[in-house]
C-alpha cells in the first residue's frame, strides 16, 4: 500500500510539473510579453554572425538585408547564423519587390543549410506566391502545419513572427497566428533567410530583424536520440593493449595480428594467382 501511495504521489508531481511547464509555455507563445530582452539579430552593417554556404548574393543595402539572384545561378540560397538558438521569439519585416516570389524563414536548423534540405532537419516558414505550393501558403510550418492563405502585398512591408519554446512553435503574419505544431524534430540550430531556386530575377528584403531568446524548456519526454543529443557523454578508447591481447590469436599459426603503439595491424595481403 504504501509503494502504491508513493507512486501516486510521484506520478501527480511528475504530472504537476508537466502542467507547470504547458502554462508557462502558453504564457510566453499566447502574446508578446514586453518585458523580454529583445537584440538585433542583423547589425544593419554587415553580414558578421552570418553565413551563406550556398546560394544566392546576399548584401546589406541602406541597413536592409536583401538577396539576388546571381546571373546563371538557378539553385536555393541560405543565409543562416553562425549561432545555434533554441528558445527565442523573432519577430521581422519582409517585403519580396514583385510577384512571383518564393523565400523562408529557417528556424532550428543544426546542420545550418549545409545539409540536404535544411526545412526537413530544422523547420521553415513559409514566405511564397508563385501558385506553384498551394499546400504550404505564407505563413506555413514547411509541410508541417499548414497556414490558411493570406495574400502579402510584394511592395509593402509585412510583419513576421516566429515563437519557439521546447517542442512548440507558433507563426505570426501581421499578427494573426498562421501556423502551430508541436515537434521534437529538432530543439536548437541556425536562423535563416531561403531565396528559392528558379531563374527569375529576385530582390528580396529583410529589415528589423530581432530577437528574445528564451530559457530552453525542460523536455520531460525524450526519445534515445534526444538524450544523446543533450548528453553524449565522453568517448573511451574501444581497444587498449590489455584488451588487444585478449583478442588477438595466441597460436603461431594462426593468422598475424598486432596491437602496437595504439595501431592495430593485420597480416600482408598475399597476392593470389590462379583459381
Amino acid at each position: 500500500m504504501r509503494r502504491i501511495v508513493r507512486r501516486t504521489l510521484l506520478l501527480a508531481v511528475a504530472l504537476g510539473g508537466a502542467a507547470t511547464l504547458l502554462v508557462s509555455q502558453s504564457r510566453v507563445l499566447g502574446k508578446r510579453p514586453d518585458s523580454l530582452k529583445w537584440k538585433p539579430l542583423f547589425n544593419g552593417r554587415n553580414l558578421d554572425g552570418w553565413d551563406a554556404p550556398t546560394a544566392g548574393d546576399w548584401q546589406v543595402e541602406n541597413g536592409v538585408l536583401v538577396v539576388h539572384r546571381r546571373e546563371g545561378e538557378h539553385a536555393v540560397g541560405w543565409l543562416v547564423t553562425k549561432k545555434n538558438y533554441g528558445g527565442f521569439i523573432l519577430r521581422l519585416k519582409f517585403k519580396p519587390g514583385a510577384e512571383p516570389f518564393n523565400s523562408g524563414i529557417l528556424i532550428r536548423d543544426p546542420g545550418h543549410s549545409r545539409i540536404s534540405r535544411p526545412a526537413f532537419n530544422g523547420f521553415e516558414i513559409q514566405l511564397a506566391e508563385d501558385g506553384a505550393d498551394e499546400e504550404n501558403p505564407n505563413g506555413s510550418i514547411y509541410d508541417v502545419s499548414r497556414a490558411f492563405h493570406k495574400r502579402i502585398d510584394p511592395q509593402k512591408w509585412t510583419d513576421f513572427e516566429v515563437r519557439c519554446i521546447g517542442n512548440h512553435i507558433v507563426s505570426y503574419m501581421n499578427g494573426e497566428k498562421m501556423a502551430e505544431t508541436h515537434s521534437r524534430r529538432s530543439y536548437r540550430g541556425g536562423i535563416g533567410f531561403q531565396v528559392h531556386g528558379g531563374s527569375e530575377p529576385v530582390n528580396y528584403a529583410f529589415k528589423d530583424i530581432e530577437i528574445a531568446e528564451l530559457p530552453e524548456a525542460p523536455r520531460p519526454f525524450q526519445n534515445m536520440e534526444e538524450k544523446l543529443e543533450t548528453a553524449p557523454g565522453a568517448f573511451v578508447p574501444l581497444l587498449d593493449s590489455a584488451s588487444a591481447r585478449g583478442m588477438l590469436p595466441q597460436s603461431s599459426s594462426a593468422v598475424q595480428w598486432s596491437f602496437t603503439d595504439g595501431v592495430l595491424a593485420g597480416p600482408a595481403r598475399t597476392k593470389r594467382t590462379g583459381w
